[in-house]
């Protein structure tokens, strides 16, 4: 058994390396030729070891767009994350329906919750104008409910634990990766960051644009500083402190108001329980390495600029114009809403027919009414109930740190998610799911260095 769990760890590492490489130089024909080769062996892979299957859907995100589908409206994005989230979902109902016995599998009371809040805003895609972009934006929620199921019931080892939050931190250090060579791609460091200067919105993958990035580091930087506070061994700590700073540089080259906002309420809440005599040194040392990025770099002035001016500019008034439309809509339509990412369509201000609130709670509102609104903030409070509860229960002070960290992660992402359609995406989605399941599942013993 140890010596298939061997291969299996080094097919995985070499597999993340390789999705990796793909994503930062953009060899998409041989992208797709691997995918095309490595289907079928990792089909009868994932079967017999299910969390193998979200390494390769998280990395899978990396790897960018196939191209677009004509469903009506603007054209949607094809993305490999897509052909893998649904292989997935094919893969596990047939692993679930072959070899366990449906009425015995015990379902958790905030998977209910999500699958109620699932249900009622897909009941509603009946009634909106735009289906198909209904059904597009209603798709990243399935993701993140069916990836947090799916952990829920299959992660039950604490070395797949571990694995999934190495994965976590080397996913966030590939994406920054990639935002510097979208710089070099641009004629060269220099001239990219003049761009970004001028443009102030500059940077984009296939998947995503600069604000929307930002909220991955948002989420993974504190459960970062977390895992680097909570492990021992030096060549460890080592690798997550250059981590923390590569992923520190790259969030500043997003240039994200809201992003920096939100991280930095994410790090006060950290520090809120996480300083502690025997803690102060090691954070004291991240949070100068934290201070020197932004100093050091001349975009930390340019998002100090931008945060100082946000009421005069542009995007505040269009946001606010915005929120007033969907405040109407929603008392128009007060009990169902008009539908995820249908906001558009009702709006005197009118962005474009794709816009969204911008503000998860009010989105919420809008798009799936009183009701809707309700499961969603019922799923929210829920989910943060758990999560405090698990954190007051845990008797292992070092564990005790690293949970807090995850609790500040989202938080934050919570608060960047009032500012940004961040939910609306199935990249972020999952990513955040995925980091909720970890959480859930951080209840195997001590092991300060993580190792296998």
């Amino acid at each position: 058994m140890r010596s298939v769990l061997f291969e299996i760890k080094y097919l995985l590492i070499f597999e993340i390396l390789l999705l990796s490489v793909f994503a930062i130089f953009d060899f998409v024909t041989f992208l797709s030729l691997s995918i095309g080769l490595f289907i079928i062996p990792f089909f009868f892979l994932i079967f017999k070891y299910p969390i193998v299957g979200v390494h390769l859907l998280v990395y899978s995100i990396l790897a960018g767009s196939i191209g677009v589908a004509k469903l009506g409206g603007k054209a949607p994005i094809i993305l490999y994350v897509d052909l893998v989230l649904f292989f997935l979902c094919v893969l596990a109902f047939i692993k679930i329906l072959l070899e366990y016995d449906l009425l015995s599998i015990k379902v958790e009371k905030i998977n209910l919750y999500f699958l109620v809040f699932l249900f009622w805003s897909l009941v509603i895609v009946s009634i909106v104008i735009n289906k198909p972009r209904a059904l597009f934006v209603w798709k990243s929620y399935f993701a993140g409910f069916f990836v947090f199921t799916y952990l829920m019931f299959f992660l039950k080892d604490g070395k797949n634990v571990r694995w999934l939050l190495h994965s976590i931190i080397f996913w966030g250090l590939v994406l920054s990766i990639i935002q510097f060579k979208i710089l070099l791609d641009i004629g060269g460091f220099s001239t990219g960051i003049i761009g970004l200067f001028l443009k102030k919105n500059l940077l984009a993958t296939s998947w995503g644009r600069s604000n929307y990035l930002a909220t991955f580091f948002v989420l993974i930087i504190p459960i970062t500083i977390g895992l680097l506070i909570y492990v021992t061994e030096l060549k460890k700590r080592i690798f997550i402190f250059i981590s923390l700073v590569v992923m520190s540089s790259a969030m500043l080259l997003t240039l994200s108001r809201g992003g920096l906002i939100a991280l930095f309420s994410a790090l006060i809440i950290f520090l809120a329980k996480a300083t502690k005599p025997r803690t102060f040194i090691p954070i004291l040392l991240v949070f100068i390495a934290l201070i020197l990025v932004i100093v050091l770099n001349p975009l930390g002035t340019v998002i100090l600029e931008r945060i100082s001016s946000f009421e005069r500019s542009a995007s505040y008034f269009t946001r606010v114009n915005f929120y007033e439309d969907v405040w109407k809509t929603f008392l128009n339509y007060p009990i169902t809403g008009v539908g995820l990412g249908n906001l558009g369509y009702y709006a005197q201000f009118v962005i474009s027919s794709q816009a969204s609130a911008h503000n998860i709670i009010l989105g919420m509102l809008g798009e799936t009414g009183l009701i809707g609104g309700f499961l969603f903030i019922l799923l929210i409070i829920k989910f943060f109930k758990d999560i405090v509860l698990k954190f007051k229960n845990e008797n292992i002070d070092e564990l005790k740190i690293l949970r807090w960290s995850f609790i500040s992660a989202f938080a934050g992402g919570i608060i960047h998610s009032l500012m940004e359609p961040n939910f609306e995406g199935v990249q972020f989605s999952i990513v955040f799911w995925v980091c909720a399941a970890i959480y859930y599942k951080l209840n195997f013993s001590v092991d300060k260095n993580f190792s296998s």
